[in-house]
């Protein structure tokens, strides 16, 4: 760009002013197409920069226009692809229903049936109810014949086992005719007045050791109703003579309500740990049985005539085996508790 110095300078060194200023004309007419030139540069440079941005903007557009028709061919896909999945839903509804009508239909017929086996499971509940009470009175009944059986049968051994010992007693003793009269008597007939007072019935051979299995039978026969009133206190019968197989049936089969059925559980269960009670007690107490007069049945047992009747029976050789001499002591505490379990009652 010419300044007015430059201008200045040029006229005071040129001696012709003609030719100064047709130098200073073509310097102005330099001057300003340089300055077009620049100027024109400029406005160049400015579009290329805005063209290139609209290019990079133009690009842009280009990827989301490709990204959207991409989008929607994808979309597209998923439509068709879900107008399909659409159309088997339908078709599987449409079976459902159809299959869902056959289910209420079959519901209703399986609820008549329901209702017809009701009545028919009602009326075999109560036959197998009348079975049940029928077996149980058949039981009972059962129970009570052999009882008596056993009653009958051990009067028949206890009379046969008498008489041997008096046929015994009768070889043994020259004096037939004395020893068939009670001690006290003499040969005439007639009775002193000491002897009066010390009248004693006559006692055959082995009338101890028979007394005292009968002692020691009759304990059992009560500790036996004793635990039988301790585990059923509403079925006990105080005229029955209860075993400990009647426990064990009666907590099986007996027909008893579950609270009363789970308490009458819990009580054996309390006594057989509270006496250590095992196999071995009930097998000793059946031979102990079975060796006396079921038919008789001593009035009152005290412990130590339950003690010495075991001695005598030990002494004897009759306690071996289930019904061991230590077997027979644990009974007779086993009796002694009940007896004062049953005070407290």
């Amino acid at each position: 760009m010419i300044t007015e110095e430059q201008i200045q300078r040029n006229l005071n060194d040129t001696s012709e002013p003609t030719q100064a200023l047709l130098e200073m004309g073509f310097m102005l007419r330099r001057d300003v197409a340089h300055q077009e030139r620049v100027r024109l540069n400029d406005i160049v440079e400015s579009h290329n920069e805005d063209i290139a941005s609209l290019r990079k903007q133009l690009d842009e557009k280009n990827r989301e226009i490709t990204d959207l028709k991409n989008a929607v061919e994808t979309l597209e896909e998923q439509n068709n692809e879900l107008q399909v999945t659409l159309k088997l839903r339908n078709e599987e509804i449409k079976n459902l229903k159809a299959r869902l009508s056959r289910l209420e239909n079959e519901k209703k017929e399986l609820e008549d049936e329901l209702r017809s086996v009701q009545v028919k499971v009602g009326r075999l509940e109560k036959e197998i109810r009348d079975l049940n009470n029928a077996k149980t009175a058949q039981d009972e009944k059962n129970i009570e014949m052999q009882e008596h059986f056993d009653k009958v049968q051990g009067k028949m051994e206890t009379r046969s086992q008498a008489i041997k010992n008096e046929m015994q007693a009768i070889k043994e003793t020259p004096h037939k005719a004395e020893m068939s009269m009670p001690v006290g008597f003499p040969k005439g007939g007639r009775q002193t007045s000491h002897q009066a007072m010390s009248l004693q019935p006559f006692q055959l051979p082995g009338d101890r050791e028979l007394q005292a299995l009968l002692f020691i039978g009759e304990m059992c026969q009560q500790v036996q109703n004793k635990m039988y009133k301790v585990v059923f206190p509403n079925l006990y019968a105080p005229r029955k003579r209860y075993k400990v197989k009647h426990i064990h049936r009666d907590l099986e089969k007996f027909p008893q309500p579950p609270p009363e059925k789970e308490e009458s559980l819990q009580k054996w269960q309390e006594l057989t740990g509270k006496f250590k009670w095992n196999e071995a007690h009930e097998e000793a107490m059946k031979d102990l049985q079975g060796k006396r007069n079921i038919d008789a049945h001593p009035s009152t047992l005290t412990e130590e005539g339950l003690t010495r009747a075991a001695e005598l029976l030990d002494t004897k050789g009759n306690l071996k085996g289930w019904s061991s001499f230590k077997r027979v002591l644990e009974l007779i505490t086993i009796w002694k508790r009940l007896q004062q379990m049953d005070s407290t009652v």
